[in-house]
């Protein structure tokens, strides 16, 4: 007799297959693209646990379709082989018996097969959606512009403040800024991955400084040096900077 090819009860089968597909499902704003295949992979998470109950009942089925068969051999073989003398209509029955169980063991054990063969199909197109979704959700992000904004600024060790106007082209960055001692002036420089760099041109003096710093996306700052292209006396040449995107844009501002 066949054992039952299930070593884990199926819930628990089910339970271990489910987060690692609702992973999957992409955070908001990701798109409408996104959005349909976290729906579609919801539904074929659904669809996977209906298909494991059914195959779970065929197998069960299967297994007492066998259990049938098995007792069907050791009646018919015991009344053949018995000291008391069997009638040929019992040997017709029990003939019959077996046979009938015979073919509800075969059709049970091809409903188990189709239900393996549509359980492997439904674990492809979940793997194949949940790749769809984790590459949308990435899309998503990256088209995000991580830079375009108002900026809250403060450079050290002066402690001064401004605010940058910035607006990101591909890797190119432009914009102007505000100080909080009425400066005024464009910056233009670029974004290279996570780093940072912008010219700052006054309306005065030209250029006059340069700042580099390591952008976190998720939190929306800047942080990193600075340094004068100027002769200066009695002012720092270079220093540190940290910047907070503003959300909502700030309409004034302060800056170095």
């Amino acid at each position: 007799v066949r054992t039952p090819a299930l070593a884990i009860p199926l819930f628990l089968f089910a339970s271990l297959i489910a987060p690692e597909f609702a992973a999957a499902a992409p955070a908001g704003g990701a798109g409408g693209a996104a959005e349909a295949l976290a729906a579609s992979i919801a539904i074929e998470r659904q669809l996977l646990a209906e298909d494991l109950l059914a195959y779970a009942e065929a197998r069960d089925r299967e297994n007492a379709a066998l259990r049938a068969v098995d007792d069907g051999l050791r009646s018919f073989d015991a009344a053949l082989v018995g000291e008391e003398q069997v009638s040929q209509a019992a040997v017709a029955r029990l003939a019959s018996s077996l046979r009938e169980a015979r073919a509800d063991a075969a059709r049970w054990s091809d409903e188990a097969d189709r239900l393996r063969e549509a359980l492997s199909e439904r674990l492809r197109r979940l793997a194949l959606l949940q790749r769809r979704a984790t590459e949308a959700r990435e899309g998503g992000r990256e088209a995000v512009d991580p830079v375009s904004g108002s900026w809250m600024v403060r450079v050290l060790p002066s402690g001064r403040t401004a605010i940058f106007e910035l607006s990101l082209d591909v890797t190119v960055v432009v914009g102007s800024y505000r100080t909080e001692t009425g400066g005024r002036g464009s910056l233009r420089g670029t974004l290279v991955g996570d780093l940072l760099t912008l010219e700052r041109i006054d309306s005065q003096q030209g250029a006059d400084l340069v700042y580099e710093g390591r952008l976190d996306r998720d939190r929306g700052e800047v942080r990193g040096t600075w340094r004068s292209t100027l002769l200066s006396v009695g002012e720092p040449a270079a220093g540190s900077w940290i910047g907070f995107r503003q959300v909502p844009p700030a309409s004034a501002g302060e800056t170095p």
